[in-house]
């Protein structure tokens, strides 16, 4: 039996927990490609689900800022298929402090952001699993790489930062030699790049994953090899370690083995009939839908933004919402007296600072 590693009680019951400070907007269901390891609630599904509207996008948004999310990540389906993306995300820009990622397959090219202001608040996460086109097929992913190539190459030409993708998959993708020209790939352009394989069980809901995992210990060995050194991890407490590596110089690379023993969860996961899985809790959820999900891979619906047209009345109801359901992940901002961020969790009708 699978034992997850969950969040420390305090003295007096209550949880000491992480904030959770990005929201994923799911800004359209449609995706042009259909990806072979692809995880419910992400790319390659709802190909014919209805787009959220701009102003809904925006709305909700809002909300989550007001609660102390930092940064919001347009995600779907893929994103840049919805016709209002460059609004939605000049409008976010204008009207709240957040930084926005897209998370895009780069198929479109580089017309699909031809509209996007020139700001480092813009950053793109973008799929590469290989610099061979017939390894992309293989994986899924109807696209030439040069086409990938060139949009990584139009983006960080035009200021925005990247961050690159890769996905290990055993037999397709793994070979040492094809991830070493990955790594020198990003490298190259300056960007951070992201490796991590399928989830490793048999008992996920969504498939069994064993014939793709990969341990990815052999890449970090290699990166040892290159003088890399590990500086630390992020998702550290909810979800699928990150372990980070950073060269002499030069961008980082994000390492997600995503071993059943490597993988931390919250409280909200605690008796799930889904778990293990190959998320946690790292972030917000909001489907097209408009609908607040306990995370990508469940159905449950924490809270529909669709009833509400104030987003002052949406935030309130949103915060009992999110502390009902065991994902309160609210966030002091600095403050003078305290000269730090402080951890607030709330418990009941009174707040727990967490130093």
């Amino acid at each position: 039996m699978v034992k997850g590693l969950f969040t420390n009680a305090r003295m007096d019951g209550s949880a000491i927990r992480v904030p959770l400070k990005k929201v994923r907007l799911a800004i359209t269901g449609r995706c042009n490609f259909r990806c072979v390891y692809c995880r419910p609630g992400g790319e390659g599904l709802g190909r014919h689900r209805e787009n959220m509207s701009e102003d809904r996008a925006l709305f909700i948004a809002k909300a989550f800022q007001r609660l102390g999310c930092e940064k919001v990540n347009l995600t779907g389906g893929e994103p840049l298929l919805h016709r209002g993306v460059a609004d939605i995300v000049h409008r976010l820009l204008a009207e709240t402090p957040a930084g926005v990622v897209i998370n895009t397959n780069a198929s479109l090219g580089m017309g699909s952001i031809a509209r996007f202001e020139r700001t480092r608040r813009i950053s793109f996460a973008i799929s590469l699993d290989s610099l061979e086109s017939s390894k992309l097929m293989a994986m899924g992913r109807r696209i030439d790489a040069d086409q990938v190539r060139s949009f990584i190459e139009f983006c960080k030409s035009h200021g925005f930062e990247c961050r690159i993708n890769c996905v290990i998959a055993a037999g397709i993708n793994d070979k040492l030699d094809e991830v070493a020209s990955i790594i020198s790939f990003a490298q190259s352009l300056g960007c951070i790049l992201k490796l991590q394989s399928v989830f490793e069980t048999s008992k996920d809901a969504f498939g069994d994953s064993r014939k793709l995992y990969r341990n990815l210990r052999y890449i970090r060995n290699h990166l040892l090899t290159l003088n890399y050194s590990r500086i630390g991890s992020v998702n550290a407490t909810n979800g699928v370690q990150e372990d980070v590596y950073k060269p002499v110089s030069g961008s980082s690379i994000r390492i997600l083995d995503k071993a059943v023993t490597r993988t931390r969860y919250g409280l909200p996961c605690r008796g799930c009939t889904r778990f293990p899985c190959d998320s946690g809790i790292y972030a917000y959820y909001v489907n097209e839908d408009q609908q607040l999900m306990l995370c990508r891979n469940r159905r449950e619906t924490v809270f529909d933004f669709s009833r509400y047209t104030s987003v002052d009345e949406a935030t309130e109801a949103l915060q009992d919402a999110l502390l009902n359901s065991g994902m309160d992940f609210l966030w002091r901002p600095r403050t003078k007296e305290s000269g730090a961020d402080s951890l607030v969790t709330r418990v009941g009708k009174r707040s727990v600072e967490i130093a």
